[in-house]
């Protein structure tokens, strides 16, 4: 029985919601101290995580080692200064302890120290997977038609190479600062400083004067960052996008750019359009969104009325102001004919957070569910590690088309089943997580080249349900129709749709594919 059981039986229901209190604030002071630490350690070795480089490029802030080690330690000040007023709060809600007995107590706080420790591992480990891989660009590619795949009918000198080498997410230092966000951080500050009380008139005419003179410098003085690019790489690169039978992407996997032709791109986006059994064309179909927008807030608005949602949690998940999902094409360029992965954009559409909100939900089933999947290459590396293969032979098989030859209704009902049957806890009703987990995934509207279409089977890619429905589908043919196969081989593990496999040398290889395919 845990701590909390226990003194459910003998304490007031104040007491223990002051228990729970406390324990969570004293996880955030922890959290705090561990991204601290990883902060540090980030500034000393002049690696920074990811989301470093997403700020500073919303911005539209050059990236160097330099913009990197200043926005880090302007966050380390603040993660400082919440560290401090987390520790503050943990010392005010201490006496709630007093209401404990010796062995209540030691036992509280064990417990406490254990899910610090716990949640500590977790943000570390999640911490250090975010640090970003290289270093910030200082000079163009030594070869830069590496990262530059033309599959287009326009030949590009080598002007257009270079600056196209420098991939999507390159960020040209801003040239003019902006009025507006400046103002933005004026009252941001005006926000922060209303409650002050001024100690005489010269200090308050002081700071005011010294603000509107780093204000005009700020304004008059401009950019001293040089950027990469030269007027004639800028030059070319507007003249590529006024091209509009021309399309610059991404590839599937890898880095660079990948440049096809407009019409090349929309036949073979089309061509799996086509496939009858999974899309409809819905031309004469409007769009569905104020329509689903309603639903998925009834819906919503159910949970909130029956207490299972705060009213914090209604407003940030339900969807107002959303739109229909675009649906675009990643060129998959280490593929013969070149192939596009579907993928639809589903951010700010009606589903996406809610979906997101599910997805969190369901991860501890995911995890009962799918047992043979990795997680990331770490949990596959801690795997096979010390692994003997000798007298073994490693194969790997790679699933098709997963997302769309998901079973969603199938899919769904299996979640739901299990969860009923082993009494599983996951805060909302089944039978609202079954609506909600249809309404996010079946019959999705969306929009490729002006046309209206519907998803009629498989879970979109993009979705943020797609990769979990993907992993259960995957994980109960591994634990039924699979399973007498699995249990003949050594090594079984899979990530998504690609699988690892080791059986000892007398096994027909062959046969094992047939079987599972």
């Amino acid at each position: 029985m845990g701590i909390f059981a226990t003194l459910k039986q003998s304490k007031d229901p104040a007491v223990l919601k002051a228990l729970n209190g406390y324990l969570r604030i004293n996880t955030k002071l922890v959290e705090a101290k561990v991204r601290a630490r990883f902060i540090g350690k980030c500034v000393e070795g002049n690696e920074y995580p990811n989301f470093y480089w997403r700020a500073l490029r919303r911005n539209r802030t050059v990236i160097t080692c330099d913009t990197l080690r200043r926005y880090a330690e302007n966050d380390l000040e603040s993660i400082r200064v919440k560290v401090e007023e987390l520790g503050r709060h943990v010392c005010q809600r201490g006496a709630i302890l007093d209401h404990l007995d010796k062995d209540e107590r030691q036992e509280f706080e064990k417990y406490v120290v254990s899910i610090g420790e716990k949640r500590g591992e977790i943000k570390i480990a999640a911490l250090l997977r975010s640090v970003h891989e290289g270093r910030p660009q200082s000079k163009l590619p030594e070869d830069p038609s590496r990262y530059v795949h033309n599959l287009s009918s326009i030949s590009l000198d080598k002007t257009s190479i270079e600056a196209l080498s420098l991939g999507p997410k390159f960020c040209c230092p801003r040239q003019k600062p902006s009025q507006l966000e400046l103002e933005t951080q004026f009252e941001n500050l005006l926000n922060q400083t209303h409650d002050l009380q001024p100690v005489s008139t010269d200090s308050v005419q002081y700071l005011k004067s010294t603000l509107v003179n780093c204000s005009y410098q700020y304004l008059n003085n401009g950019q001293k960052c040089r950027g990469l690019l030269t007027k004639s790489h800028m030059e070319k690169l507007k003249e590529l996008r006024q091209n509009k039978d021309v399309l610059i992407t991404r590839p599937d996997k890898g880095m660079g750019v990948v440049l096809m032709d407009r019409t090349d791109y929309i036949m073979k986006l089309e061509a799996i359009l086509s496939d009858k059994k999974k899309f409809i064309k819905t031309e004469k179909e409007k769009d569905r969104t104020d329509e689903l927008e309603a639903q998925l807030t009834d819906c919503l608005k159910r949970l909130q009325t029956e207490g299972l949602i705060s009213e914090n949690d209604l407003e940030r998940l339900r969807p107002v102001g959303t739109h229909v999902p675009r649906l675009y094409g990643l060129p998959k360029i280490h593929k013969d004919g070149t192939p596009v992965r579907p993928i639809l954009d589903m951010k700010n559409s009606p589903y996406h957070a809610i979906a997101k909100w599910l997805a969190d939900k369901l991860k501890p089933i995911q995890d009962q569910l799918a047992p043979l999947s990795y997680r990331d290459t770490f949990e596959f590396v801690e795997g096979v590690k010390d692994f003997d293969l000798n007298g073994m032979t490693m194969f790997s098989l790679d699933v098709s088309s997963l997302f769309t030859n998901v079973p969603v209704t199938e899919t769904v009902n299996y979640i739901c089943e299990f969860i009923t049957s082993n009494q599983q806890d996951i805060g909302i009703p089944v039978n609202a997580l079954k609506e909600l987990l249809l309404k996010c995934t079946l019959n999705v509207q969306f929009l490729f080249n002006n046309t209206l279409y519907r998803q009629i089977d498989g879970v979109a890619m993009g979705s943020p349900l797609g990769p979990l429905l993907a992993n259960i589908f995957m994980g109960k043919l591994e634990a039924l129709q699979l399973r007498p196969q699995i249990n003949r081989l050594k090594y079984y593990g899979r990530y998504a749709d690609d699988i690892f496999a080791v059986a000892s040398e007398q096994t027909d290889i062959s046969a094992a594919m047939d079987t599972i395919n």
